[in-house]
């Protein structure tokens, strides 16, 4: 049991997230952490949406800033989705060299090519165009399913 420090009350350990420190949790349950995430972010678009120096502003850097705007939404999306590390992600992006990492082609979309990971530890596997992700998808990720697949399309 761990005491929440914002609704004074004592949860199971699994109702924290984990983090860096003395019992590695944090020292707000998941429910009021993210309560906590909703107000401040209310707080934000209000401030946003009242003041139009703040929306000019903020409108201002982005278009002077179009890279940053980009890797703010790279990093965001990444993270969203689960992955692990999105700085660690992007240095990856960064690197790249634009082609699937499966069949080696270009995104035939025209879109930016999708960042596999792992969906259990949020680890990275590669960068995949739609087409090559969509299938490790289908096959759920499954390395038995796809190398029955694979004896499937051998039989002759």
């Amino acid at each position: 049991m761990k005491f929440c420090h914002t609704c004074q009350s004592s949860k199971t350990l699994d109702e924290f997230q984990d983090a860096k420190g003395k019992n590695g949790k944090t020292y707000k349950c998941r429910e009021c952490k993210a309560c906590t995430a909703l107000r401040r972010n209310a707080i934000r678009r209000a401030k946003y949406a009242s003041n139009p120096e703040v929306r000019a502003k903020a409108i201002a850097y982005n278009k002077a800033h179009p890279e940053m705007l980009a890797k703010s939404k790279r990093k965001s999306h990444w993270k969203n989705l689960g992955i692990a590390d999105p700085e660690l992600a992007y240095e990856y992006y960064e690197k790249h060299d634009g082609k699937c990492e499966i069949c080696r082609n270009v995104c035939e979309t025209g879109k930016n090519l999708a960042m596999d990971h792992n969906h259990q530890t949020g680890e990275i596997r590669g960068m995949l165009c739609n087409l090559c992700n969509r299938g490790l998808g289908l096959f759920k990720d499954n390395p038995e399913l796809l190398t029955k697949a694979i004896e499937y399309l051998n039989k002759i």
